[in-house]
């Protein structure tokens, strides 16, 4: 599913990649999954990728599909979940299908904000984008920002303020739910306050066949 619908289920995604990653810029891309938009980056604008994907079941196809490409060199594969703050917490697990979502870490809930149908869940650590590179764990900071995470953008948004804040950063794509209110609150207010605006939000239309889906979406947001 993947493979198939790389050109149609987030064009949006594409373009952006490709307006802002120029000139070999770094991109974070949390909630890789197997790895589609990190490839795609590091394969166009021959930039750097850091892949931040949590879920053991998508690790191994990420790995896979890095090697296929030949993108070792490109891609930085960063397991940990990311959170506001560092700490141990049970990461849930939506599916344990391989390319599989709608996972959670530190929190019951999903997408929608209501209580998340796990089917099973591992104790994990867990730090903020912030520390990561305080620590100098990462030494490069982003050019461009991708947040798709299936409920917690708004948290790691939390714990990242200090990442998102800087000159270097252009622009964020986060995926939102308009109808989980306090996620889509607190994701406008962070990013309103580090001194980014709200391009434009597209809604997948392969999602919407899906009532529970309907608005769901990917915002673009650019500094000012």
């Amino acid at each position: 599913m993947r493979a198939n619908t790389f050109s149609t289920k987030e064009p949006e995604t594409l373009l952006w990649i490709e307006e802002f990653g120029g000139k070999a810029g770094v991109l974070y891309d949390i909630g890789a999954n197997v790895g589609l938009y990190s490839i795609y980056h590091s394969l166009l604008n021959k930039g750097k990728s850091y892949a931040f994907e949590p879920s053991f079941f998508n690790l191994k196809q990420l790995v896979k599909n890095i090697y296929e490409n030949n993108c070792q060199n490109e891609i930085v594969i960063i397991p940990n979940p990311l959170s506001s703050t560092n700490k141990i917490e049970n990461f849930l697990y939506g599916s344990i299908e391989e390319g599989g979502a709608l996972s959670a870490f530190g929190v019951e809930y999903g997408f929608d904000g209501n209580k998340i149908e796990k089917v099973i869940a591992s104790k994990v650590v867990g730090f903020s984008l912030d520390y990561l590179i305080s620590s100098k764990l990462v030494n490069e900071t982003p050019d461009l920002l991708k947040i798709d995470v299936d409920g917690i953008e708004h948290i790691i948004l939390k714990g990242a303020v200090e990442t998102i804040s800087s000159k270097k950063l252009k622009s964020i794509l986060i995926e939102v739910n308009s109808d989980f209110k306090e996620q889509e609150s607190e994701v406008h207010k962070i990013l309103n306050k580090c001194g980014f605006k709200l391009r434009e939000k597209y809604i997948c239309e392969l999602l919407t066949e899906s009532s529970k889906f309907k608005n769901v979406g990917n915002e673009i947001w650019v500094k000012q």
